[in-house]
């Protein structure tokens, strides 16, 4: 049985931008659509993969990704 286990970090920054990091490896429709609206960046490792769905489904939610180099 194969674990999909992931760190998120929530945080504030200065113009109160809300973010969240997602530490895996494919990110999925699963992983964005229980998050908050009030979420406004994503943040994902530079090797990371989203899937088309999960990225329409940030979109909607007004949600912009950023990817990090590691």
């Amino acid at each position: 049985n194969k674990s999909n286990s992931q760190n998120i970090i929530s945080s504030l920054d200065k113009s109160n931008t809300k973010s969240i990091h997602l530490d895996s490896k494919v990110i999925t429709y699963k992983d964005i659509n229980p998050l908050s609206t009030d979420i406004d960046k994503i943040y994902l490792n530079s090797n990371a993969i989203i899937t088309p769905y999960a990225r329409e489904i940030a979109e909607r939610k007004g949600m912009i990704i950023c990817l990090q180099q590691k």
